[in-house]
């Protein structure tokens, strides 16, 4: 794998490149970074130029000034990548969060998508959803005793099977970015810079920009998860998409170390037929 950036018009924009071919971009859920797709690159730059990116604010990529408050502002990261590199069109996958703002890239920037994966998408534009991330969401402030170490880490760690580099770029976000401008508290109140994306996701109006999406699109849930209910609902009014259920006891397919999640994706890139 291969280091990079991009110089946008709101500060640097970090990427992870491997693999040629078509152009595959990554988005992250929030709040991590490029690393969460570990597993997930080397399958596809088998066959793809995949390219993982850190969302603005998050990873290696700069804090956006002021602080991002609408999808489309985190959306036109893509863009701004795709012409750093270069490049006209790409595949576009994202996960959770990062599905999300896929979502935004395909109804808004429909000339640069050549198909788009949302994988684990859901309206979270509601209030009693709302609330879930704001308690899943806040910054943790640094304390003398180091007590807000093993705070991050059971916050982290015991829900998700992060480790490594990933891990590290959450206390990242929560310690050594916590005093540096801009600051969040008047757009995300307690949720800071760990939730600012999420707290964009559950103001995005979903269902008026899922509509819109032409480029032919793969919506993957993952069977034991509680957003799988919403799979039949946004394929069929989406214009030219196609569901997957995959038989997972949980919603983290990306990390998955058999790369069973990243075949999928792979498959349906490549128009290969067991994609569904």
């Amino acid at each position: 794998m291969r280091r990079g950036f991009v110089d946008t018009p709101d500060g640097q924009l970090h990427y992870v490149t491997e693999g040629e071919g078509d152009p595959v971009v990554l988005l992250h859920p929030s709040p991590h970074s490029w690393n969460f797709y570990t597993n997930t690159i080397p399958v596809l730059a088998r066959h793809f130029r995949v390219i993982a990116m850190d969302t603005m604010g998050y990873g290696d990529s700069d804090r956006p000034n002021p602080p991002y408050t609408e999808m489309i502002q985190y959306a036109r990261g893509v863009p701004w990548l795709l012409d750093g590199l270069g490049i006209e069109r790409a595949h576009i996958v994202g996960h959770l969060t990062g599905a999300e703002i896929a979502t935004e890239v395909g109804a808004a920037f429909p000339e640069r998508v050549d198909k788009l994966v949302l994988s684990e998408v859901f309206n979270w534009n509601t209030e009693s959803r709302r609330a879930v991330h704001e308690r899943i969401h806040s910054i943790v402030e640094p304390r003398d005793d180091g007590s807000h170490l093993l705070e991050l880490w059971n916050k982290h760690a015991g829900s998700i099977d992060l480790i490594g580099r990933d891990m590290l770029a959450l206390f990242f976000l929560n310690l050594y970015k916590v005093n540096l401008g801009p600051q969040p508290v008047e757009a995300y109140g307690h949720m800071g810079w760990d939730g600012a994306a999420p707290w964009v996701m559950c103001r995005y109006p979903f269902w008026d920009r899922v509509v819109q999406i032409e480029a032919p699109t793969l919506v993957l849930h993952n069977e034991g998860g509680d957003l799988v209910r919403a799979n039949p609902t946004i394929v069929e009014k989406m214009k030219n998409a196609k569901g997957i259920i995959v038989p997972r006891a949980h919603r983290i397919g990306p990390l998955e170390k058999d790369g069973a999640w990243a075949k999928i994706v792979r498959d349906f890139l490549l128009d290969r037929p067991n994609a569904g």
